[in-house]
């Protein structure tokens, strides 16, 4: 018998949990160069860290996501997380916003057969949803 989980912390943890699983086995198991690190998945008052800062960073062929885990229903991004992204966006980096591990698989896969952009120009994965953009009024 499984313990429902309630919170939105503890289901965007099971999501992370599972996704640096995916990381550490391509990595150790299949010798992918491949890292994964956690950042700011943390509750509460996220001590020692910025605001808006991403819950994960991943690096795979010359590629570094940042990434923003959301639950798949509900999930909501804070203007704080939106602002950073959106700075990031400007200096030619996507930040990724994905609800499953088969969006964080399609990430995986499009970075691993897509070469790093040429500066100036933002490549993206079509499969995998991104921070959207502050709404101006």
């Amino acid at each position: 018998m499984s313990r429902k989980m309630t919170s939105t912390y503890e289901l965007e943890e099971e999501l992370v949990t599972k996704c640096h699983k995916t990381v550490t086995e391509l990595r150790d198991t299949w010798h992918q160069p491949i890292h994964g690190e956690r950042i700011n998945q943390r509750r509460a008052d996220k001590a020692g860290s910025d605001r808006g800062s991403p819950d994960y960073l991943l690096c795979v062929n010359g590629w570094h996501h940042p990434l923003e885990f959301k639950r798949s229903t509900g999930g909501k991004f804070s203007l704080d997380q939106m602002v950073a992204a959106e700075r990031r966006r400007k200096s030619g980096i996507e930040t990724y916003a994905p609800i499953s591990t088969a969006h964080f698989d399609a990430l995986v896969k499009w970075s691993q057969k897509t070469t790093v952009a040429v500066s100036g120009f933002l490549h993206t994965c079509p499969d995998c949803p991104t921070v959207p953009a502050v709404s101006k009024p």
